[in-house]
């Protein structure tokens, strides 16, 4: 049986997600998958270090992040960096493979992918490397040296990589992977979320990070009393406890954490009020749910809006305070 390792960071859960979907259908095929989260496997200071500027860039000062992600200049200087780090930050992903012997490395994040083209560059791995992406646009910095197979969502991923030179053989135009929906028993999910009979469902998520929510919205929507309120705060305990408090007492408002499956919500609401990660639109459209955008994080948010928007695949309803 053939092995793949999946390589992705968990900083947001959607380039988890798209790992671990590759692996359901990988699975399904036959082979042998093992999932790892790079950021684990290379756990060391200055994995943390990056971590942790990267969220405060996001919920602090969003502007600097969206200024990195766009700027020609900073890519110039980030590719010949990255490979630098992944020189020096590489020593125990080369263990994992020497000890998993995989046939094939799918990489879903751009430090994975740094890291196995690398290695592979040195011949100290030889087996095959994919690489996914995860939004619904293209950026230089997912190219990587000694890929042999690219899984785009859309085809204008495909059209860039082109541009770029890679040999269009190894371009597939995938989509987001995406499991099968699972079967829902709608009743009971509505009784357990205490979602009274004939009421509509608003369902709000603000990602696996919770950042860009606006109360002010947020009491607009609960004002509604012929519908109920679902909000999905994520990891963001703070966020989820500071909700619970503000709507305290009130009948048509659940506040959830981290919540899996979301199918059970999918299936239960007439409307998802979110931000438009990759992963999030991708489900959103798989169950024909109506999508209202109100905030976008900086980055690969705000570009993914710009092909929602040209393909009008969702509403966008951004206030002026959004994160841009």
């Amino acid at each position: 049986m053939k092995t793949i390792l999946i390589l992705y960071t968990s900083i947001g859960l959607g380039h988890k997600a798209i790992a671990e979907n590759f692996a359901y259908y990988l699975r399904k095929a036959g082979y042998s998958v093992l999932l790892q989260d790079i950021l684990e496997v290379e756990e060391g200071w200055l994995s943390r270090l990056g971590t942790r500027i990267y969220l405060k860039m996001i919920s602090a000062a969003p502007w600097i992040w969206d200024w990195l992600y766009e700027s020609a200049f900073i890519l110039k200087i980030f590719i010949p960096v990255r490979t630098f780090l992944a020189a020096r930050n590489s020593d125990k992903t080369l263990e994992v493979i020497q000890r998993e012997r995989p046939d094939m490395v799918i990489s879903t994040q751009v430090t994975a992918s740094s890291i196995v083209s690398y290695l592979k560059s040195r011949g100290l791995y030889k087996g095959l490397f994919a690489v996914g992406f995860s939004d619904y646009h293209f950026h230089p910095a997912w190219m990587v040296p000694m890929v042999d197979a690219y899984f785009a969502n859309i085809p204008s991923q495909k059209e860039e990589l082109v541009k770029k030179g890679v040999n269009f053989e190894k371009i597939f135009v995938t989509g987001i992977p995406l499991t099968p929906k699972l079967e829902t028993n709608v009743v009971q999910v509505r009784e357990r979320l205490g979602i009274k009979e004939g009421k509509k469902v608003v369902l709000v998520a603000a990602g696996s990070l919770g950042i860009g929510m606006s109360k002010d919205l947020l009491k607009q929507l609960a004002s509604n009393a012929e519908s109920h309120l679902i909000v999905v705060c994520g990891k963001n305990e703070k966020l989820q406890t500071s909700l619970m408090n503000s709507f305290k007492g009130s009948s048509n408002v659940k506040i959830l954490g981290y919540f899996t499956p979301m199918s059970d919500l999918y299936s239960v609401s007439s409307v998802f009020v979110s931000k438009p990660g990759g992963i999030s639109v991708a489900e959103a459209l798989s169950w024909r749910l109506p999508m209202v955008v109100t905030h976008v994080l900086p980055g690969q948010e705000a570009k993914n809006m710009d092909y929602l928007n040209a393909h009008r695949l969702v509403l966008d309803s951004r206030e002026e305070s959004t994160l841009r």
